[in-house]
């Protein structure tokens, strides 16, 4: 499938991604699906049964969730699955411009961060997710994107602006780095400006690469003195968007999910999208 997938279980935050979608994604990328995974299931099955009673309850669902946001119901296809979440996300999502979830569903208890079901999604889609957490963002909020020169920072970015391109809304690139361990060597002062030199000449170099393919995007750039989860969670607000690549550089090329991407889904106040580097 090409567009949107979203995930949608009841929960708050499942409600919150069906609005943003409504809100910002459904007038340009096509077709937006909204995926009920009801029941577990056998791991060794694929048992997609319908159900009607739980597909038309959760039809009202979507429906009222439409209302409410003012959207178009038309926009909408709905699917309703007896399936683990996770695995229906992954095999309906496997081609979709972009999977929407919440960040928590409804299965999840007060304080976690994180729902199971977002973070194995987060772990093996192919496809760009956006993790919906408090208040979605407007269609103009600034979207925060981690650069860092890799592949996988360089693809978020891409995304980052051709999303800003669509909104009219800033792209803001950020680039952290932790510089050596202070020392009493009177060469430490020139090593700690070289690391800012280097610094500033790699985010302002990606961010004039962006610029050159999208020339009418709007694209600022800043530094930050800082591990780069830290520092990506600091500039970027409970407004913007917040886009990462799933792997940085010093990134193990077996971890599914890079440890920078990781503590961004875990801890952050905004919508995050992670971009994978497949």
């Amino acid at each position: 499938m090409h567009g949107v997938l979203i995930g949608v279980d009841g929960s708050a935050d499942s409600e919150r991604a069906l609005r943003w979608a409504m809100s910002t994604l459904a007038a340009r990328m096509g077709t937006v699906t909204a995926l009920t995974a009801w029941g577990v299931v056998d791991g060794h099955l694929d048992d997609w049964c319908e159900d009607p009673a739980v597909a038309e309850q959760a039809q009202d669902l979507v429906r009222d969730v439409a209302r409410r946001a003012g959207g178009a119901e038309a926009c909408f296809s709905h699917v309703t699955v007896r399936a683990h979440p996770a695995r229906a996300l992954l095999q309906r999502g496997a081609g979709a411009s972009l999977v929407v979830l919440g960040a928590r569903g409804a299965g999840g208890f007060d304080g976690l961060r994180l729902g199971s079901v977002s973070r194995a999604v987060l772990h093996h889609a192919p496809v760009p997710v956006a993790l919906v957490r408090g208040d979605p963002p407007s269609p103009q909020a600034a979207l925060v994107v981690g650069i860092d020169g890799s592949v996988g920072s360089r693809l978020a970015l891409r995304w980052a602006v051709e999303e800003a391109a669509h909104r009219r809304a800033e792209v803001l690139a950020v680039h952290a780095y932790v510089p050596s361990p202070p020392t009493t060597s009177p060469w430490h002062r020139d090593e700690l400006l070289t690391f800012r030199r280097r610094a500033v000449a790699l985010v302002e170099h990606e961010a004039r690469l962006a610029a050159g393919r999208y020339p009418t995007a709007s694209i600022s750039w800043t530094t930050v003195e800082d591990h780069p989860a830290g520092a990506l969670l600091g500039v970027a607000g409970p407004t913007t968007t917040l886009v990462v690549g799933t792997h940085g550089h010093n990134e193990l090329d077996s971890l599914l999910l890079g440890s920078v991407s990781d503590d961004v889904a875990r801890h952050a106040t905004c919508t995050v999208v992670v971009v994978p580097d497949l």
